[in-house]
């Protein structure tokens, strides 16, 4: 192989990897939430809590889908806009979680900024 040939080898294999990345923690996620589901599904006997404690319950779960729901967006937003020339920033993205500390608006920003010829999709629009 030459050079280039192994430059585009590389290039490609990464690019396999961090959709790897994205799509476990896609799933991973969405395991997580059923879990929640079936373990809050399971605790609660509405006949047995009171009001105060059964709105409580709810308000939690509630948020705990929220912030799910929230973490898949973003990484589907990162999988639509996974190109060869942004996988290693967008893998940084993904390390540590840093993904995480961005809204859907800084995401796109930071997508635009790191493809500026390229057109970003939000998941919205798909």
């Amino acid at each position: 192989m030459t050079g280039i040939s192994d430059y585009l080898v590389v290039e490609d294999i990464l690019l396999e990897q961090v959709y790897g990345i994205i799509d476990s923690k896609i799933q991973y996620m969405e395991f997580q939430t059923n879990k929640m589901v079936q373990t809050i599904g399971i605790s609660l006997d509405f006949k047995k809590l009171e009001e105060e404690q059964q709105h409580y319950q709810y308000e939690q779960l509630l948020f705990q889908m929220e912030t799910y729901s929230k973490m898949i967006r973003l990484l589907l937003i990162l999988r639509v806009n996974l190109k060869k020339t942004n996988a290693l920033f967008i893998l940084d993205l993904l390390s540590n979680n840093k993904f995480l500390s961005y809204s859907v608006k800084d995401i796109l920003y930071l997508i635009k900024k790191e493809m500026p010829n390229e057109e970003i999709e939000d998941i919205e629009n798909i």
